[in-house]
């Protein structure tokens, strides 16, 4: 399922359709963490965010999550990530199609 991070939503998917895996919206994602930068910086902070997203596996996407966030808060004090856990938010397209396929069998 691909969902905002609205609570009542998560919980719904979580209770009705157990065992099924769950991903940010990548969308709401970067609409959120550019609200926090300035207008100027935001197709800079859109890139480093993207750069995430395309990391081959799980073990890429928190290395690269890590340093983008340290990157990001250093010029960016405001911005926070929206999740301490990158394996919740970034899963890179191969790893989230495996998973999607495995539910629906």
């Amino acid at each position: 399922m691909v969902s905002d991070r609205h609570l009542g939503l998560k919980e719904a998917i979580d209770t009705v359709f157990i065992g099924a895996t769950w991903q940010r919206c990548r969308v709401h994602f970067l609409r959120n963490s550019l609200a926090k930068v300035p207008r100027a910086s935001a197709e800079m902070v859109a890139a480093g965010i993207r750069s995430i997203f395309a990391q081959p596996d799980l073990e890429h996407v928190r290395a690269q999550f890590f340093e983008a966030t340290k990157m990001l808060r250093a010029q960016f004090p405001k911005w926070r990530p929206c999740s301490k856990r990158p394996e919740k938010t970034f899963w890179p397209p191969a790893v989230f199609l495996r998973l999607v396929t495995a539910t629906r069998r």
